[in-house]
C-alpha cells in the first residue's frame, strides 16, 4: 500500500471518496435492517502483517489532513458515521504500533476508539475474528475458510 500516491490526492476528492464510502456502508445497513429488523454494523479489520516504519510516517501527514478537514467541512467525518462499525479489529500489528495507535487515538472520537481492539498476537487475534465474523466469510490468509476474492457490487 502506497502511502504517498494516497496523500497527493487532491483533499476534494478525499472528501468525497470518505462520504461516498460511509453513505455505501449505510445504505447496506439499512438494506440489511429493512429485511432482517435487526440493526447490526459491519466489523471492519485491518491486517497489518509486513507493515513497516516507512508506512508509518505518513501519521504526521494524516494527522494534518484530518485536521484541515474538520476545519474545512466544519465537523469531524467520522463523529457523523460511528455507528457503522460495530467493531475495528487490527490484526498481526508490528511491535511499534502501540506506540502509533497512542499518537492516534486522541484524533478518534472517543465512541470510535472504544470500538478498536488491537491484536498483535495471531492466534488471539484468530480467535477474536472468528468471534466476530464466520469462518465462512473470513478470509482464509486470516485464518477463515473463504479462498475467494471480495468484490464490492
Amino acid at each position: 500500500f502506497d502511502f504517498d500516491i494516497l496523500m497527493q490526492i487532491d483533499t476534494k476528492t478525499q472528501d468525497e471518496y470518505l462520504v461516498h464510502n460511509f453513505e455505501w456502508h449505510f445504505y447496506l445497513l439499512d438494506q440489511l435492517y429493512l429485511k432482517t429488523g435487526s440493526m447490526t454494523g459491519f466489523v471492519k479489520i485491518f491486517d497489518l502483517d509486513k507493515c513497516s516504519m516507512k508506512q508509518v510516517s505518513v501519521v504526521n501527514q494524516w494527522r494534518k489532513v484530518s485536521q484541515a478537514r474538520q476545519e474545512r467541512l466544519g465537523l469531524n467525518i467520522l463523529e457523523c458515521y460511528p455507528e457503522c462499525f460495530a467493531k475495528v479489529l487490527v490484526v498481526n500489528t508490528p511491535s511499534f504500533f502501540a506506540v502509533l495507535w497512542k499518537l492516534i487515538k486522541p484524533f478518534v472520537p472517543p465512541r470510535t476508539a472504544d470500538k478498536v481492539k488491537v491484536e498483535s498476537n495471531s492466534k488471539k487475534a484468530k480467535e477474536k475474528m472468528l468471534d466476530l465474523v464466520d469462518a465462512a466469510v473470513l478470509p482464509s490468509f486470516l485464518g477463515g475458510e473463504f479462498a475467494g476474492e471480495w468484490m464490492m457490487k
